[in-house]
């Protein structure tokens, strides 16, 4: 059986010559045709203070595509120091009742000293920050009154009911036992991490964490033509590279992002890393076989800006020669 997810951050770099609105406007698009496809979900990312124009506001456009889709969960990446969280709670307890309960946020701490100068903020705070965050959600959506910061704060409306599932993201071991203590869920950037959740979650008794998947490539283009693919391709899925490269610099860890997002400037590079696959139909089919019973397909339709069209291209490609060849299921009980 096969999930099949969306990621989107809405990237416009300028080389692109895209439209953002045009960027926005087909991203939505492209979810209500995954929701019509059975995607299990739509992961939408946050980063402030960007050239290229990455998505700021993952819940404004998860109510955008909630407002357009009936199935598919809406997994928003919130990096929690940069909001007021009572704020939040409401804004989220909107966000799921309105889309019935698909709104699952991953509370993060953000990682890149620029966005916490942008805020005023200082940047050894930011776990204390998802701490106070999750317990404020906690409380705020139980419908009873609670401390605040040393305030009594009453009902904060609305109340959701069920309160919405809550996720954490972590990229340190002690965060991530903060995420098996804390949370119901956790979403990982890599699946090591999510071993240390569930094994953490079984030291403090809880229930068994809900198995991870294996994960295919984030970035998946199906073409007929690989070779003139992974030429057009080149300059978008590199924009990438180079952007979490820059950031790296600035904040001395380079390092760490090198092991996922090694340099690449060329086709060759790019190629060599497992992050990029450009696959022809048939090629989908086999990779998805080799990732066996628990397969996750994840795609990047827009990455790095790239043009709407050319990316429909790819996935209508799939829908008519892949996907009718896949055992396609989704859980409602999702929680990584």
């Amino acid at each position: 059986m096969t999930m099949l997810e969306f990621t989107f951050d809405l990237r416009v770099p300028k080389f692109s010559n895209q439209r953002a609105e045009d960027i926005y406007a087909c991203a939505v698009d492209m979810c209500e045709w995954a929701d019509s496809m059975n995607f299990q979900a739509v992961t939408v990312g946050e980063h402030h203070s960007t050239d290229d124009q990455y998505c700021s506001s993952p819940i404004v456009f998860g109510g955008l595509v909630g407002g357009r889709t009936r199935q598919l969960d809406l997994r928003l990446i919130i990096l929690a120091p940069f909001y007021n969280p009572i704020r939040l709670a409401e804004d989220l307890a909107t966000l799921n009742i309105a889309t019935r309960g698909r709104a699952l946020p991953v509370i993060s701490a953000g990682y890149r000293q620029a966005e916490f100068d942008l805020y005023g903020l200082r940047l050894e705070d930011r776990a204390n920050a998802v701490i106070e965050t999750v317990d404020v959600l906690r409380n705020a959506w139980s419908g009873r009154p609670f401390k605040y910061r040393g305030r009594s704060i009453g009902t904060v409306s609305p109340v959701p009911d069920p309160p919405p599932r809550l996720l954490m993201g972590a990229l340190t071991p002690l965060m991530v036992r903060k995420a098996a203590a804390l949370a119901d869920g956790f979403s990982p950037p890599e699946p090591n991490l999510y071993r240390l959740f569930e094994a953490e979650r079984k030291r403090l008794g809880k229930p068994d964490a809900w198995p991870y998947p294996n994960q295919g490539t984030n970035f998946m283009y199906i073409t007929e033509d690989p070779e003139s693919a992974w030429d057009m391709l080149v300059p978008y899925w590199t924009h990438i590279i180079n952007v979490y490269n820059q950031w790296a610099i600035e904040d001395g860890k380079l390092h760490v992002v090198n092991d996922k997002f090694p340099l690449a400037t060329n086709k060759e590079e790019l190629k060599r890393n497992p992050t990029y696959k450009v696959m022809t139909p048939e090629q989908c089919l086999e990779y998805a076989a080799s990732l066996g019973e628990h397969a996750d397909l994840r795609f990047v339709p827009l990455a790095g800006g790239l043009p709407p069209a050319v990316a429909w291209s790819s996935l209508k490609l799939f829908e008519r020669k892949v996907l009718p060849y896949l055992k396609v299921t989704r859980n409602d009980g999702i929680l990584y």
